[in-house]
């Protein structure tokens, strides 16, 4: 099988094995824009003083500054508490964050079904994040009947509220006919416009369309122009496929070390098979 080839059997395996485990099924917590901070105070300090004050989304991001133990010790169980409260209040995000938690174990007991109430409850309020879960968990069937066309309606809703992983989701689904009519060209263009606005799973799976000439016409090196942004951006799959082009000189030129470089960012980001490529460069030297 030639490296062309067989860089795109890797893609379309890829595509298939992740479409049950698209991105945002526990994102980490997420706060609402910030209010300025004055002179000597911290975040910390002034969201708890909002929360307080019954700022329910002081107390959303009070409850992000603490998962993420950012400013201040790491507290999940306490961040568990304010999202709680804040989701009690009705602010969807903060049922989102919620319901990250649940879904993670973090700060409480994992618990898949406490996660899709607390999603379902965002998705209703408005928070496209949750939407976007909650289709994931319609996608799997993990808690709920498996529905794939549930799931695209959810993707759907996110991506029309504005989350661009939400539109690079529906991408999928469109780019294989699950859920939705297959649609290569309109999987392109949502996940050109996820990749435009920052979301790496869109610049990512772009890149895999022009490798593979689906939707668009082929073009590896824009391929790997679209891999780098994913890479960048976070994508341990986007740094992968970027190495395999790397290593084999398909759309860049041929570079063994920058190859070695991209599979340890791969590896190091979760994904296993740049974690074997690495593995397997590093035994022919």
């Amino acid at each position: 099988m030639g490296a062309r080839s067989g860089l795109t059997s890797a893609f379309l395996v890829f595509l298939s094995a992740g479409c049950a485990g698209l991105g945002g099924g526990t994102a980490s917590a997420v706060a609402d824009p910030a209010t300025p901070v004055t002179q000597g105070e911290t975040r910390v300090h002034r969201d708890a003083k909002a929360c307080d004050s019954g700022v329910v989304e002081a107390c959303n991001a009070l409850g992000v500054l603490l998962e993420k133990g950012d400013e201040t010790p790491k507290d999940s169980t306490r961040a568990v508490e304010l999202f709680d409260r804040a989701c009690g209040a009705g602010l969807g995000l903060a049922c989102s964050n919620l319901a990250a938690m649940h879904a993670a174990g973090e700060g409480t007991r994992r618990d898949a079904s406490r996660a899709l109430v607390f999603y379902t409850r965002g998705c209703n309020l408005g928070a496209m994040l949750a939407c976007n879960a909650l289709g994931n968990f319609y996608l799997s069937g993990r808690g709920v009947p498996q529905d794939d066309g549930h799931a695209a309606t959810l993707f759907t809703r996110a991506c029309d509220g504005g989350s661009p992983l939400g539109c690079a989701n529906l991408g999928a689904l469109h780019q294989i006919g699950q859920g939705v009519p297959k649609n290569e060209a309109h999987a392109a263009a949502l996940y050109d416009g996820a990749c435009e606005s920052g979301e790496a799973l869109g610049c990512t799976l772009l890149g895999s369309m022009f490798l593979a000439g689906q939707g668009v016409t082929k073009d590896n090196a824009r391929a790997a122009s679209f891999y780098t942004k994913g890479c960048d951006a976070g994508s341990g799959t986007g740094c992968y496929f970027l190495g395999l082009l790397c290593a084999r000189g398909v759309g860049v030129p041929r570079d063994r070390t920058r190859a070695e470089a991209l599979f340890r960012r791969a590896c190091d980001g979760g994904e296993r098979d740049g974690c074997s490529e690495l593995l397997a460069l590093r035994r022919t030297e």
